[in-house]
């Protein structure tokens, strides 16, 4: 007698939220952001001081604007516009309109424009720290991001940790003093993943010169603090992404606040 079959068909679909990218800048890029960033330190009284738009909780370091228009900062903007760009595009490829449906240029959520909405710098001392927080944009859809200029070697000089903290093992030991917590979501289950059959939520990225890391807006995170002597200097960007629709409806509302103020 033939055996039934029990099953015809079986698929693994991941609940998989978001994506970052990991951008390295070149070495000739790296360097000219470090000269610039050293001489804004220099002289910070020059800028426009940031803090009170910040969670940063740095009381030793700076927390100072940075204008869009400076030439010094040119490369850079052009990187985190193409990246900001590219991270749309490929989200239209993989998002829930891939399934169903083309974006062609006329699509409500086809891609109008990217502007770089405002760019910082941040000097961190020993003790100064960023508590969890997330960043916001003028438009709905929008990254953020912070790019590493300098990492004293105190920092460097940490031991590799795969991400055990992940998993519920954190411990008290240095091994993510001045590391960069990204958050995700959240492991509700338990305090071990790999006892609730979930995935991680978060990350803890070590600082390495000269490396972007490009996020959606809602993303949390935090800096932990770090003990010993140097500067860590980081700088960090909030990006518009504008489509069609939110594109006609931020110009109505531009325009009819434009008409009231006159």
């Amino acid at each position: 007698m033939k055996n039934k079959s029990l099953v015809s068909h079986m698929e693994a679909h991941d609940c998989i939220r978001a994506t970052y990218f990991k951008i390295k800048l070149s070495d000739e890029c790296l360097e000219d952001l470090k000269k610039y960033t050293a001489n804004v330190l220099s002289n910070p009284n020059a800028h426009k001081d940031y803090t009170t738009k910040l969670a940063g909780h740095i009381k030793k370091g700076k927390q100072l604007q940075i204008p869009l228009q400076t030439k010094e900062v040119k490369d850079l903007v052009s990187v985190l516009s193409s990246a900001a760009t590219q991270y749309y595009n490929d989200y239209l490829k993989r998002g829930p309109l891939a399934a169903i449906e083309g974006v062609n240029s006329d699509h409500p959520f086809a891609l109008k424009g990217i502007q770089m909405q405002d760019l910082w710098l941040n000097s961190y001392y020993a003790g100064d720290y960023n508590p969890i927080h997330k960043h916001g944009t003028t438009s709905p859809i929008g990254l953020s991001c912070f790019i590493i200029i300098n990492v004293p070697e105190s920092i460097k000089r940490t031991k590799e940790h795969k991400t055990v903290g992940d998993l519920g093992l954190v411990t008290g030991n240095d091994h993510f003093d001045g590391h960069t917590l990204l958050q995700w979501g959240y492991n509700y289950a338990s305090d071990s993943v790999m006892d609730s059959l979930e995935y991680v939520q978060q990350e803890y990225v070590k600082p390495e010169e000269g490396m972007i890391y490009l996020f959606p807006r809602w993303m949390s995170h935090l800096v932990n603090p770090f003990q010993g002597p140097g500067v860590r200097v980081t700088m960090a960007a909030n990006i518009n992404i504008w489509t069609n629709k939110y594109y006609d409806i931020y110009n109505s509302y531009s325009e009819k606040m434009s008409k009231k103020t006159k």
